[in-house]
């Protein structure tokens, strides 16, 4: 295991406290989640994203899906992060729906001028 050094972090007290009693509750430690989640967002082999309390219960049905990476990173070029693809999606679905307020787009002409045939 790497030689661990004590680190000073500011966060507000009451998260702190929510934060110590949600780890305990899930038979865990402050510093075990906060390694595993660091691990994680550095992309170590192995690292896995730490459970979140309550986050055993399924998503709604149509609330999460998985999209290939290939398609994830092909999307728009100036839709560079997560939100701003997320809502690049929304719409390109809203527009494939039909649905009434669908906002028309510079993305949105070239999904439906690409090979992917509109309903």
């Amino acid at each position: 295991m790497p030689e661990t050094t004590g680190r000073h972090v500011r966060v507000a007290t009451t998260d702190w406290t929510d934060f110590g009693a949600s780890a305990t509750a899930q038979g865990t430690d402050r510093t075990k989640l906060i390694n595993e989640f660091i691990a994680w967002y550095l992309g170590r082999p192995g690292a896995r994203l730490p459970e979140r309390p309550g986050s055993h219960a399924e998503p709604e049905a149509g609330q999460l899906v998985r999209v290939a990476q290939e398609i994830w990173l092909a999307l728009a070029p100036d839709a560079k992060t997560p939100a701003e693809r997320q809502a690049l999606i929304n719409d390109v679905l809203a527009w494939y729906l039909r649905r009434p307020n669908a906002r028309s787009s510079d993305h949105l002409r070239m999904f439906r001028d690409s090979k992917s045939p509109a309903p």
